[in-house]
């Protein structure tokens, strides 16, 4: 791992919700033609900050699939693969089998948050009504803030947008998203936007928010 890579994977410890700092590693990544992992920081990146088009622009998403498969053919018990393969599959819309790819990254590794959380937001969020399920969603989400023990805002976010999905709008879990600095610095207003969503009595939907 050479040292640019470590500094932004430094970086996004103290601040998870930069999304710059997943654009600069996801850059890093791609230099050293680790497409999937440069994927799953485009795929996080754009997630943090929609607008980010520098993101899409770093996004090979079919050589991602790809690659990953190919990881996948050589080792078919790594989780990480599975996974990189649903983000890079869910960036193109191919919400069914990227559901897929995420379920078997956790069958693999029923402890790995990523896919977890990644599920969990389809599921909660997805433009296409047949991939929704609120009960579910909340389901994985809520596994995903234990796992991180309730003190990833992102995980926080996605359990928020995973309860109004069910009719439940349960905004605690927006406002305590907000109640993170890095969150609050990085995606306050976003989160204002959703709070102010859900007190409406408005779903979360990833092609509207």
């Amino acid at each position: 791992m050479g040292k640019a890579i470590r500094d932004y994977t430094e970086a996004i410890r103290l601040d998870p919700t930069s999304s710059s700092a997943f654009v600069n590693r996801a850059a890093a990544w791609l230099g050293k033609k680790q497409w999937d992992k440069a994927i799953s920081d485009c795929t996080e990146a754009i997630r943090l900050d929609p607008k980010d088009t520098d993101a899409f622009k770093k996004g090979e998403y079919g050589k991602a699939v790809s690659d990953c498969d190919e990881a996948i053919r050589l080792d078919p018990t790594f989780p990480g693969a599975f996974y990189n393969r649903g983000v890079a599959r869910a960036a193109q819309k191919e919400y069914d089998t990227a559901i897929v790819d995420f379920t078997e990254a956790i069958r693999l590794d029923p402890k790995y948050v990523h896919p977890l959380a990644a599920r969990a937001f389809i599921r909660a969020g997805c433009p296409i009504a047949k991939f929704r399920d609120g009960v579910k969603a909340v389901e994985d989400a809520t596994k995903a803030c234990e796992l991180s023990e309730w003190k990833n805002p992102n995980h926080l976010e996605i359990l928020a947008a995973a309860y109004a999905e069910t009719g439940e709008f349960d905004y605690k879990w927006q406002k305590k998203a907000l109640d993170d600095s890095a969150y609050e610095k990085q995606s306050g207003e976003k989160g204002r936007r959703l709070l102010k969503q859900y007190e409406r009595k408005e779903p979360y939907r990833e092609d509207k928010n």
